[in-house]
């Protein structure tokens, strides 16, 4: 092979797989930041619901304990003996306080303790006035013996430091009285009641369903990178069949400019360059002018779509020359920008759709030609025939004049030869008027008079004008009608005319003494008639000519026409008007039967 060899269309490090690759990344990368997004969506709703019931569960501590310390400073402001403090605080615990763990006690001026429960938190010098609060709604700290001297509600958390842990705290002054209502929960065990920020589920949320959604991601690639690197290697295995073997001309193009970069051996012959000339041209060098549209929609279907189809193409050879190609082309696995275009040469197709097109012409200018030859001969006939009436009618007529003795008395011989010429004008005559009806015929101007008619009448009237022929010859006309009285619907005047052709032709073909079978019958809804004879028969070959105009045959054992022979091309003409067919069976030395069916009349079929 000449030129340069291109052994690969594509390999896993070329820089078109990279950048395949990361377009493939590119589309997945979104999905990614969407999944990730929705997760941050989802803990933070579920953040948010937990802060929310946290809070609640505190505020509802908190005014737990607002509403013992209020009572607490309420029972105090009305207990004039300070004394009777510890049994109202004994009180307030087991009314009020019930199961929590809530301590209570009421404080003097100096931060001393009046009265405590157990529950409330020991002190080292039996003093609280130091001990700091933490407001929970806006962070500012105050100490419960400001509370006392300034007399207002304090509410929060302790600093820890006072009590060894923290506690939720409420005091009260008590209106009246230099005291203090305090109410304390310890935190811890609220906070045992909080739920938890983050759970199991939250945590699976979190770190499952990422790694499932990579899990998937990756084997998605991985599939995506196995059936493009099938591709890639049923391409390049096919490449390199091509350019070792030549099975198939072959081209590789680049998109969407049409240049070619490699051509294989069969498609340099095809094409008439050598290999190394095509590399570098562009396919729209290779197409006639008014063919590149075609090439052009080619090439954007391969880019758009990947494949594309160009069927009978026209191509330019290196010599100038047209042929007609079948184009196929595929992209190149993982390259956008290179295809492969598979040519099958139809040239030579062509050519002979071409020929047989010119054929075809030149048979339908030959049949138009047979037509007007046929339609000339039909005209001359039909005008030779009229002329030739008018003289043979005055011949016919003079003939029976002096036959009946009208200009005088003639002679036994005179009378026998005006005899002849009768018998001869009325033969001739009777050919005439079958050569006018051929005439009609093709002409598609013969008309039928269609009426009911009662075969067996038919026969017998036809029988009767052929009786003294058969007679002459002592050939025994026998007639056959099954049932007696058929009915069909044709016109009459012809079928004498058919019957007398065919009974006359039997008689001519019959010897001394012989038969004739004349039969008619019902047979699958119409009326079948057929006659037959003992005569010498008609050879295979003759079997279709004999229905040709003007044939007639000789001494060769097949039966001779009395006619000029157009009785059975007029009888076949007119049995096919009536919509049947005139057929024969015949065998040398065995007799013929002629047969022609008429339709039913259907007045019969409903009697």
């Amino acid at each position: 092979m000449t030129g340069t060899v291109r052994t690969e269309l594509t390999t896993p490090d070329d820089p078109s797989n990279k950048a395949s690759q990361a377009g493939q990344w590119a589309r997945i990368i979104p999905i990614v930041i969407l999944g990730l997004i929705i997760l941050a969506g989802m803990v933070r709703l579920d953040l948010a619901s937990k802060q929310n019931v946290r809070r609640a569960i505190i505020d509802q501590a908190v005014n737990r304990l607002d509403g013992i310390a209020s009572n607490l400073a309420s029972a105090a402001a009305h207990t004039p003996d300070p004394q009777a403090a510890p049994d109202l605080l004994m009180r307030m615990h087991e009314q009020v306080i019930g199961t929590w763990p809530i301590g209570t006690a009421l404080v003097g001026q100096d931060g001393t303790i009046v009265a405590v429960t157990d529950k409330f938190p020991a002190t080292r010098d039996g003093s609280v006035a130091e001990v700091s609060v933490t407001s929970l709604d806006s962070e500012s700290a105050t100490t419960l013996g400001r509370a006392l001297t300034e007399r207002h509600q304090v509410r929060g958390l302790t600093d820890p430091a006072a009590w060894g842990q923290r506690y939720l705290v409420s005091a009260v002054p008590a209106e009246g009285q230099s005291l203090l209502a305090v109410a304390v929960i310890d935190y811890g065990w609220v906070q045992e009641r909080l739920p938890p920020l983050l759970n199991w589920n939250l945590l699976f949320i979190l770190v499952g369903i990422p790694v499932v959604l990579a899990l998937g991601l990756f084997l998605f690639w991985h599939h995506l990178q196995g059936e493009l690197e099938k591709e890639r290697v049923a391409l390049r295995s096919r490449w390199d069949v091509l350019m070792a073997e030549g099975l198939e001309p072959a081209l590789v193009v680049a998109l969407p400019e049409g240049i070619i970069l490699q051509a294989n051996t069969e498609a340099a012959k095809l094409l008439g360059y050598p290999a190394a000339e095509l590399n570098g041209l562009r396919v729209q060098q290779l197409r006639p002018e008014w063919a590149r549209a075609r090439l052009t929609r080619l090439l954007q279907n391969i880019v758009s779509q990947g494949t594309g189809h160009d069927d009978a193409g026209a191509w330019l050879r290196a010599d100038g020359s047209i042929m007609w190609l079948d184009t196929a082309a595929k992209q190149a696995a993982g390259d956008e920008t290179e295809a492969i275009m598979f040519l099958h040469d139809l040239t030579e197709q062509r050519l002979l759709e071409d020929e047989l097109r010119m054929q075809k012409l030149e048979l339908e200018r030959a049949n138009e030609q047979l037509t007007a030859g046929n339609e000339a001969k039909t005209q001359f006939l039909a005008n030779m025939s009229h002329e030739i009436r008018t003289p043979m009618n005055a011949i016919i007529g003079f003939a029976d004049l002096l036959g009946q003795g009208i200009f005088g008395p003639l002679s036994e011989k005179q009378q026998s030869a005006v005899q002849d010429i009768g018998q001869a004008g009325d033969h001739l005559m009777k050919l005439l008027n079958d050569v006018i009806d051929i005439c009609k015929a093709e002409a598609g101007a013969l008309q039928l008079d269609i009426s009911p008619v009662a075969l067996e009448n038919v026969i017998e009237a036809t029988h009767r004008v052929i009786h003294g022929l058969s007679w002459e010859k002592g050939i025994d006309i026998r007639i056959s009608v099954q049932p007696e009285h058929i009915m069909v619907e044709a016109d009459e005047r012809r079928i004498k005319q058919i019957l007398y052709n065919l009974l006359s032709n039997a008689v001519n073909a019959s010897g001394q003494g012989q038969e004739i079978l004349v039969q008619a019958r019902k047979a699958a809804g119409q009326a079948v008639i057929s006659v037959t004879d003992q005569g010498p028969g008609i050879s295979p070959q003759h079997q279709e000519r004999i229905f040709e105009e003007f044939t007639q045959f000789g001494d060769d054992g097949t039966e001779l026409q009395g006619s000029g022979g157009l009785g059975l091309p007029l009888s076949r003409d007119l049995v096919e008007l009536h919509g049947g067919q005139l057929t024969v069976e015949s065998q040398l030395g065995e007799g013929s039967t002629f047969t022609f069916a008429l339709p039913l009349y259907e007045g019969e079929a409903e009697d």
